[in-house]
């Protein structure tokens, strides 16, 4: 398990340093450990700017997939009285 500990860099408590790998971890238990991500195939990242969503890009990325991001917009529409 010493491939799944880091240092934890001085600047951080201990309970933010716990709350770092969390991304990673859902991004890559959903791609890699459950839909079997393999070099070529093709990812759709939904809310890609998010924590969970830039992780699924980076792991994505470096397995060597086409990956297309989309970003949720709201819509406001504005009532006039």
């Amino acid at each position: 398990y010493l491939f799944y500990t880091h240092q934890v860099p001085e600047r951080f408590t201990l309970a933010e340093a716990a709350t770092l790998p969390l991304a990673y971890c859902t991004a890559y238990y959903g791609l890699v450990a459950r839909a079997g991500l393999q070099s070529g195939q093709s990812v759709l990242v939904h809310c890609g700017a998010g924590a969970v969503g830039t992780a699924a890009i980076r792991i994505a990325f470096t397995r060597g997939t086409h990956y297309t991001i989309c970003q949720f917009i709201p819509y406001f529409k504005k009532i006039k009285h």
